[in-house]
């Protein structure tokens, strides 16, 4: 798991208010009296790393996730698995060993027992009520979160169709942000919703089901009568390569958040397109995303459904979007 990411998200959506309600900032640090935020001076938190240190115990921790894992009396996996629940990075109430043999079992949060009525404080990503249409589009400033972020390198819309034919609402965008000088991708949603009382556009994930990207496009070519094969890839950076390159050939489609969520994607909106042709990342969790999506189709009786053989000399991670980049060279040193 890649914690220095999970932490690097969980900083952008995370409200300090929450966390330290007896919190006084300074710069780019919170004060208060301990890991709960009761009053006082001698605990210290930095808003940009994440890093905590109690002066009157010693405890020190890296992030956001040591910190959780203090306060819940657990190890930094739990943590990081409860947090990315609580925030809608994953599929809320998944479970993880289950679910890698197509097992979803529900769990309850189980908050630490204990004498401070902190911890039993209830879950920070519990107060986001999405509302389903959106007044306004997000300015710059939703995008970029007040200035703390530069412009997105991508930002991928995931529409949902409204009541009217040919009425189409924008459910939630991905930005990412590509990794660059001494900074390593982020990925953010953004979705329209109430969180504390403020309505707006905020760095959350609406419940499931969740819309596809790729579909306005997939229903547009179905009502012409188009019926090129669906290419499914996974994530926002392959599905723009896939339609960038194969714009004549096939109608590319993703969803968002991996393996974990792919029950959280409303797959039902596929009825009637196909056939469907799945491209793994060449990686076990990206085989193990697409087995999943295939058991999804096939459960709505989507029989044309079949699963691209990765080459066996390409490196891990190695994905659709990899492949339309050799492709671009290649064709760049012929033209030359």
């Amino acid at each position: 798991m890649d914690f220095h990411a999970l932490n690097l998200a969980l900083l952008a959506m995370v409200n300090w208010r929450e966390l330290f309600p007896n919190g006084r900032r300074r710069g780019n640090e919170i004060q208060c009296g301990d890991k709960y935020g009761n009053p006082g001076d001698s605990f210290c938190w930095n808003q940009i790393t994440g890093e905590y240190f109690d002066f009157a115990t010693g405890e020190r921790g890296r992030d956001l996730i040591a910190l959780h894992a203090a306060r819940w009396g657990c190890g930094m996996g739990e943590a990081a698995e409860r947090l990315k629940v609580e925030y809608g990075l994953l599929d809320p109430g998944a479970d993880q060993a289950g679910a890698k043999n197509g097992i979803t079992t529900r769990r309850e949060p189980s908050f630490p027992r204990g004498n401070s009525s902190h911890s039993a404080a209830p879950s920070p990503g519990a107060a986001f009520k999405a509302i389903p249409s959106p007044p306004d589009p997000p300015t710059e400033a939703d995008f970029t979160m007040n200035g703390r972020y530069p412009k997105p390198d991508l930002i991928s819309p995931y529409e949902r169709p409204g009541k009217r034919w040919g009425e189409w609402f924008v459910a939630f965008f991905i930005r990412r942000w590509n990794a660059a000088r001494g900074r390593r991708k982020l990925i953010l949603p953004l979705s329209y919703g109430i969180l504390d009382g403020v309505e707006g556009w905020h760095n959350r994930l609406p419940p499931g089901p969740r819309p596809l990207l790729g579909l306005r496009e997939i229903e547009s070519a179905r009502s012409f009568g188009d019926r090129r094969p669906v290419l499914i890839v996974e994530g926002e950076k392959c599905f723009e390569a896939a339609k960038s390159f194969y714009i004549n050939d096939f109608l590319p489609l993703t969803w968002h958040g991996g393996s974990q969520a792919a029950k959280l994607s409303d797959w039902r909106t596929l009825d009637g397109a196909g056939p469907f042709i799945l491209w793994p990342d060449a990686d076990k969790a990206g085989r193990d995303a697409m087995d999943e999506v295939s058991k999804i189709l096939l459960e709505y009786r989507k029989n044309k459904v079949s699963i691209l053989p990765i080459p066996a000399d390409k490196p891990a991670g190695w994905d659709c979007a990899d492949f339309v980049e050799e492709e671009k060279r290649n064709d760049h040193a012929i033209a030359c």
